[in-house]
């Protein structure tokens, strides 16, 4: 098995094709949204480390019924 790590430019489109998203960004605004996710996908969310930072939108984490923080 091999993993490929891909920079884009289109997060939704790059969401059609993959399993699995890596964010590390400053975004204080959304840059992936609940509409975009599919059952099964893999979201780590690394760039979200401070107050009024945030990559994906608020309405994601209601679609995962378990959450664990590290």
């Amino acid at each position: 098995m091999s993993v490929q790590f891909v920079a884009v430019r289109n997060p939704m489109k790059a969401l059609e094709v993959t399993d699995a998203v890596i964010t590390i960004t400053p975004s204080r605004k959304p840059l992936i949204f609940k509409d975009w996710i599919k059952p099964g996908k893999h979201i780590s969310c690394v760039g979200a480390d401070m107050t009024g930072k945030q990559e994906v939108d608020e309405k994601i984490l209601r679609l995962f019924l378990y959450t664990k923080m590290i």
